[in-house]
């Protein structure tokens, strides 16, 4: 009967987790798995979905070498990409922190869904403030290469 009561005790305290503190648990533990990779050298697909200007929601091309942004260039054609546009995301490191910055706001909403063996965050879904509109963001990550050394 007591370890009934203290199973039951332990499921009780893991239903008063909002959703909320438990998006910032599997963030920590996705961020945990990508610091343990430990790659330096990669490159990824980036979209961000928002009620925004076309040159911001253009998909582009992140190339990192060791662990320092080196190229930013636009899907479609190849051009360089503004880099002022997409600072927030220059580095897998910097998309964390953008995604910890939005969980530490107190999004109203936030979904996200991390790739199982690196904890690269593919698709995440904010929205800042309930019941606003436009003020909802989506970011795509649908691909991350590793890329060989400088």
């Amino acid at each position: 009967m007591r370890i009934h009561a203290v199973t039951l005790g332990m499921l009780c305290a893991a239903c008063s987790r909002s959703p909320l503190e438990q998006q910032q648990d599997d963030l920590a533990v996705a961020q945990a798995r990508w610091r343990a990779a430990a790659i330096p050298n990669y490159s990824f697909n980036f979209q961000r979905v928002c009620f925004c200007a076309p040159v911001v929601t253009r998909a582009v091309t992140v190339t990192v070498r060791q662990g320092a942004w080196a190229a930013l260039t636009y899907v479609d054609d190849g051009s360089v990409a503004d880099t002022s546009l997409f600072r927030d995301f220059l580095t897998m490191d910097r998309v964390f922190a953008f995604l910890q910055d939005a969980l530490e706001r107190h999004a109203a909403g936030f979904v996200a869904r991390y790739d199982t063996p690196l904890g690269y965050p593919t698709e995440v879904d904010i929205d800042y403030i309930a019941n606003a509109a436009d003020d909802e963001l989506s970011l795509r990550i649908p691909m991350l290469r590793i890329t060989a050394g400088p």
